[in-house]
């Protein structure tokens, strides 16, 4: 599913960073060391589109909240 979500030259450092960021903010939660859960999508996480729409959607959410405003410089 990175495939998915993330540009091809986004750089690991950035992803990370980015995904912790995202996570701190609500839109993703551990469930594991190694598993994260997209909260509030209820579709087929195999749906890379579906996927897609809904974490456009969320971001530009969260990026309009005074702990997102930090995710226009991502």
């Amino acid at each position: 599913m990175q495939k998915a979500v993330w540009l091809q030259d986004l750089e690991p450092p950035l992803q990370k960073a980015l995904s912790l960021h995202l996570a701190d903010l609500g839109l993703f939660k551990a469930v594991s060391e190694n598993e994260w859960r997209l909260v509030g999508f209820e579709g087929l996480m195999e749906d890379e589109v579906a996927v897609r729409e809904f974490m456009k959607k969320r971001v530009s959410e969260l990026a309009c909240t005074d702990a997102g405003f930090a995710l226009v410089y991502f």
